[in-house]
């Protein structure tokens, strides 16, 4: 599938700075870790917002499918960047032409769906309740991005490696404040 570059800029714990369907989004900023001022974080953003916001909707796996490519001609009226909350304090972010992005909070238990086949998910902190539940191999997500401090990542990976074996899924780790285009 064709996707237009995705950014995703993590900034500590669940804050990210997300440039996605030509939308600039910041879920999170009081969470990010000490010297990153939220006013740089913020800037240029269309939407801030906290993953517990209660007038997120949410995602109704049943019904929901993700937005269609639109045709070069129509890109002046494409579709707006789609919010869900996915879990108590997660987040499904979707964009025509893009995968579809979850950003799964700490510990949080998140229902699965079709829809995310080739999906991008962000782990924050250590993913042992996805992996142990069997979560992966249910969502199948074409990238995961690992969002936690380096003292923790050797652990995640070795919990990972046994999912990630099959070469199916890539595998991503983000540093704090450096963007990357997914």
């Amino acid at each position: 599938m064709g996707y237009s570059a995705m950014k995703l800029t993590w900034f500590g714990g669940t804050a990210v700075r997300v440039h996605a369907g030509g939308s600039i989004l910041v879920i999170d900023p009081q969470t990010a870790a000490a010297p990153v001022r939220l006013t740089e974080m913020a800037s240029g953003a269309d939407l801030v917002l906290r993953s517990d916001d209660p007038d997120l909707p949410v995602l109704d796996q049943e019904r929901w499918r993700p937005q269609r490519r639109g045709r070069l001609l129509d890109a002046a009226g494409s579709p707006p960047v789609e919010l869900f909350r996915w879990g108590k304090n997660s987040i499904l972010i979707a964009a025509a032409a893009e995968p579809q992005l979850g950003l799964l909070a700490p510990n949080d238990t998140v229902p699965d769906g079709r829809w995310a086949e080739d999906a991008v998910l962000v782990m924050f902190g250590l993913p042992f309740v996805w992996i142990e539940g069997g979560l992966l191999e249910r969502l199948r997500p074409r990238l995961l991005a690992l969002a936690m401090p380096d003292e923790k990542l050797d652990a995640a990976l070795d919990a990972l490696r046994p999912h990630l074996a099959e070469g199916d899924i890539g595998l991503v780790t983000l540093e704090p404040e450096m963007a990357v285009e997914l």
